[in-house]
């Protein structure tokens, strides 16, 4: 991974990680946070979708790929909708660990409730 890379133990092998410059699903993103989760209210993955509008207002050229499926996903898409987020925030649900592990970019983010 790029010094640039954050990373955070997350219960995650790092063996099951692999880096590919331009994974397959991330459309027109250059630089993105990953978020691997479920769409359920403890993953708090509304606070990341408002925080992420906040930090757009600065940064232009950043994205937010979501990956996962749940309760809530619905809910997520439609917020960011409302915050005019469409083609900064891509949902592409459920990969699975090894389809999960090929999405590493530039940094991976993990909220709780």
């Amino acid at each position: 991974m790029s010094r640039d890379t954050v990373s955070m133990n997350a219960g995650i092998d790092p063996g099951e990680l692999s880096y590919t410059p331009q994974p397959p699903g991330i459309a027109s993103l250059d630089r993105y946070m990953l978020c691997i989760a479920t769409h359920n209210q403890k993953k708090a993955l509304d606070v990341l979708i408002k925080a992420f509008a906040l930090l757009t207002e600065k940064d232009p050229t950043l994205g937010l790929v979501l990956v996962g499926d749940g309760p809530l996903r619905r809910q997520h898409e439609e917020l960011g909708k409302v915050f005019g987020l469409n083609g900064r925030i891509q949902f592409l649900g459920w990969r699975g660990r090894t389809g999960s592990g090929n999405l590493a970019g530039q940094s991976i983010e993990r909220s709780s409730k």
